[in-house]
């Protein structure tokens, strides 16, 4: 299971939040229906062919304060196990992640300036909004449940799919001057924006936790096949290095920012093996096998689904797989 935030969330277009009170059901779920096993323990379990029924083993990329605040508590008082992996270059910062601040500045706000121009060190990008700088809060409500996945209804919306595709293939200095621009051109404010990174003092405590593993997730969570090779190794060996320094303990557990297959390579995937991380997790759906590489894990991606729901995908997956 990959899951982002629990919270409750304004705007969502890339679905990265389950409600509280949903997850705490999906894990009641879960416990039910299911038996809850450690990522590791899970691919360990998984070739030695000794697998319970129905193992999950649930995860959470990037590393939000809710993930430490609101979803480990439930999860230890189910004793469930799960992984969280870490962007570690954002821990314990006060900005939000960029994918939090483009529907803030583009979804929310009523009044936008009619020409948007980005300059990045290659080009200069320029959008114009036409009659979508100005959209009352009625439009704005009734976009609420956009996805970015779905035709952009208006131009913002296109422009925050282009600007989605753009910015992770910066790198990490110009990737934050472009959320700068972008700041300064809407007027917004950062404070405005729901969901932090986790503290320093919160990854301590998770990787304290007897039910939680702490993971890493790159440094700066860029696409990192678009990086160079010696980038890459930092990305990935920093990331490591880091959150081993913040815990104390080893970090054995990977995963890829973004995480579909198109997203890294080969030469990712190599890097990865080779400072020392055990597992490493992607994007893509499906369901753990024998055949399954250690370093290509697929994962379920969970939404607001009633815990009924989810425990019914669950049988429905474990039937799927027999």
């Amino acid at each position: 299971m990959m899951y982002h935030r629990v919270a409750e969330a304004r705007a969502d277009p890339w679905s990265l939040s389950v409600a509280p009170s949903v997850f705490a059901a999906q894990m009641e779920a879960i416990r039910a229906v299911a038996t809850p096993i450690a990522l590791r323990e899970l691919v360990r379990r998984t070739r030695e062919r000794t697998l319970p029924r129905r193992a999950v083993a649930v995860t959470f990329d990037d590393g939000y304060e809710d993930n430490a605040a609101v979803a480990a508590p439930v999860l230890e008082r189910l004793d469930i196990p799960a992984t969280i992996f870490v962007t570690a270059d954002a821990v314990g910062r006060s900005q939000p992640f960029w994918w939090d601040e483009l529907p803030a500045i583009l979804l929310e706000r009523p009044t936008l300036p009619q020409t948007l121009r980005v300059h990045t060190r290659a080009n200069t990008h320029e959008w114009e909004l036409g009659s979508a700088a100005e959209m009352n809060h009625l439009l704005l409500e009734r976009y609420s449940t956009w996805k970015a996945f779905e035709p952009p209804p208006t131009q913002r919306h296109r422009i925050l799919q282009d600007l989605a595709s753009l910015l992770p293939t910066l790198e990490p200095c110009e990737r934050g001057e472009v959320v700068e621009q972008l700041r300064d051109w809407s007027g917004s404010d950062m404070e405005a924006v729901s969901g932090r990174p986790l503290s320093m003092a919160q990854v301590a405590r998770l990787a304290s936790s007897s039910s939680i593993e702490v993971g890493a997730h790159s440094r700066t969570h860029g696409r990192l096949r678009g990086f160079p090779l010696p980038l890459q190794a930092q990305e990935v060996t920093g990331s490591k290095t880091a959150l081993e320094e913040m815990t104390g303990r080893p970090v054995l557990a990977f995963a890829y920012p973004f995480g579909a297959t198109t997203d890294f390579t080969s030469e990712t995937v190599a890097l990865v093996r080779q400072v020392g991380f055990e597992v490493a997790c992607t994007s893509d759906p499906g369901a753990v096998r024998p055949a399954s590489s250690a370093f290509r894990l697929p994962r379920m991606h969970p939404t607001n689904w009633r815990g009924e729901e989810l425990a019914a995908r669950v049988l429905w997956w474990a039937r799927s797989q027999s």
